[in-house]
């Protein structure tokens, strides 16, 4: 199993479970104790967050490549980014992951922690300008575009009023494809080796006929 975490300045984590298939097997909520049992009840093969660390110049020089958002006051660290660092410590100490970069993702046996974009990823496939994710048709405009990707998971799903608890399982449900993509060898990488680098899947359009097709219940 894929798993994609969502890591809020709340210290609030959702988090997504992706099968082989692409289907999305569900998402929660969870504060740290909880998501370090899940982790350890699951046994996710890769784990990849959306909180990059954005103090050193390779991460900076990763956003200006990306374009994905203004470069932030170096020295505020913001909570989620702390909170993802120790969950990444954590999960390397306790759990025996590794960092997800160039070198480890070539090695199948191992367990990996990465760091991605999700909007970096919109950014390769949705053909017009891509909306702010806080505003309704920001996110109806991913969610539109999401099935393209061969991701597949029931409507309950991701239906959610609040636009902001929305845009945070949308952003969760991309970071368990990063982990998919992963291990599929379909991604690209920015960053120094010798830094967390992040991992952003490649784009392939995945047609209907070609779509796992979910049994009803």
């Amino acid at each position: 199993m894929y798993m994609g975490v969502n890591v809020g300045n709340d210290n609030l984590l959702i988090v997504t479970i992706l099968d082989e298939n692409r289907v999305v097997k569900s998402i929660n909520k969870f504060w740290k104790e909880g998501f370090l049992w899940f982790v350890e009840h699951t046994n996710p093969k890769i784990i990849s967050m959306d909180a990059a660390i954005v103090l050193n110049r390779h991460m900076t020089q990763a956003e200006a490549q990306l374009q994905v958002f203004e470069r932030k006051n170096p020295k505020i660290v913001p909570p989620r980014v702390k909170l993802a660092t120790e969950l990444t410590q954590i999960l390397k100490e306790n759990y025996n992951f590794e960092i997800a970069n160039e070198e480890t993702i070539k090695d199948k046996s191992k367990k990996l922690v990465a760091r991605t974009f999700p909007d970096a990823f919109y950014k390769k496939f949705i053909r017009r300008e891509l909306l702010p994710p806080d505003t309704r048709e920001g996110l109806e405009q991913r969610l539109y575009n999401l099935p393209k990707t061969g991701v597949v998971y029931k409507k309950e799903l991701l239906e959610e009023s609040d636009k902001k608890f929305l845009r945070r399982k949308l952003s969760s449900v991309i970071c368990a494809f990063c982990s998919y993509s992963i291990d599929k060898n379909n991604v690209e990488i920015y960053g120094d080796k010798e830094e967390e680098q992040i991992i952003i899947p490649k784009y392939k359009f995945v047609p209907k006929k070609d779509r796992y097709v979910l049994k009803e219940d």
